[in-house]
């Protein structure tokens, strides 16, 4: 009789194990598409580690990102700590199918500005598969006052020039309108091979330098890193986090929308920005289907930690009321 009791105890122990084998190999990867983004050492891990649900399909959407043939492997890793933390990453896929890897490379530790940072890129020419080698396209740093980082970068799709926008010198915290932390843009003309020296556009967007009579009293102000917009107009876009006044509170943060409608040469900032409760932060944009209409989408400052949403309907010179966004 106890033979017997074993022996059906086993009987549906083996059935269990067995069901939960099958559900664990046809079901989806519970933890998603099975990629690990490491932003300090910048890597992206084999499609192994993903579990049976990932098909090496990945989509990007506007920002027109091409996954690379497979995947990066972990002996693909981009930048590694060793001497330096490397922070801040942005990719940008150009026409030819070439992808630009930029991050931050920081000398004085993994803290923002004011600190010794330059700004490094690579090339990948086979779709992410191998890298070139690093290269520096700010000036050399050598204290933590002549830094450059936080690299928001675009492609102008009418003259095939890259700009990237980075922040310079003195912090977000600590500048002031006398002496402000600096917005620079390095422009390339040849897909990244080569970079112009940084061209200060600070006085066109804030500070004692600017003309506007309300913007040449704000505090601070930089460009949110990542990815900027080129409408369908061809206006390019990026979004700036604003300290309009000496408080360091950040529900008193705003963002405004920073764009160029001559390339990248002139720059103008936004009439208005969203009314948030929460306050400012970095924050990306995108187009919508139709032309002009824009969606902000900004980092929270605070619980609830959910995304906030503002709208402009007139190529982002006004914005609606940045709102709360609780399935993001």
């Amino acid at each position: 009789m106890k033979s017997k009791k074993i022996s059906k105890l086993f009987y549906l122990s083996f059935i269990l194990i067995f069901w939960i084998l099958i559900f664990t190999l046809t079901c989806k990867n519970p933890s998603g598409p099975g990629i690990d983004f490491n932003l300090r050492n910048w890597y992206i891990m084999s499609g192994m580690a993903a579990g049976p649900g990932f098909t090496n399909n990945i989509t990007y959407g506007d920002s027109n990102i091409i996954s690379p043939s497979n995947y990066f492997a972990a002996s693909n890793q981009l930048f590694s700590n060793g001497t330096y933390n490397y922070r801040i990453p942005a990719l940008l896929t150009l026409p030819n199918g070439d992808i630009l890897a930029f991050a931050d490379k920081r000398t004085g530790g993994a803290g923002d500005l004011p600190n010794q940072i330059e700004v490094m890129v690579k090339k990948s020419t086979n779709n992410g598969t191998n890298w070139g080698p690093e290269k520096r396209i700010t000036p050399v740093s050598t204290s933590k006052k002549d830094g450059h980082g936080d690299t928001a970068v675009v492609l102008d799709k009418k003259t095939g020039d890259i700009l990237a926008l980075v922040a310079a010198g003195q912090g977000f915290v600590q500048s002031t309108p006398h002496d402000p932390i600096r917005i620079k843009v390095i422009r390339s003309k040849d897909n990244g091979e080569n970079w112009s020296e940084p061209i200060d556009i600070t006085s066109q967007v804030y500070g004692d330098g600017c003309k506007d009579p309300t913007r040449r009293y704000w505090y601070a102000a930089f460009v949110s890193s990542g990815n900027g917009l080129q409408l369908r107009n061809g206006r390019i876009m990026f979004i700036i986090n604003v300290r309009e006044s000496s408080s360091t509170s950040a529900t008193s943060f705003r963002n405004y929308a920073l764009y160029s409608d001559d390339g990248g040469y002139k720059w103008k900032v936004s009439r208005e920005s969203p009314k948030n409760p929460k306050g400012g932060n970095e924050a990306k944009v995108v187009e919508l289907n139709q032309d002009g209409h824009l969606l902000m989408n900004i980092r929270p400052n605070g619980a609830p930690w959910v995304r906030y949403l503002a709208r402009s309907y007139d190529y982002g010179e006004t914005w609606t009321e940045a709102k709360v966004q609780n399935d993001l």
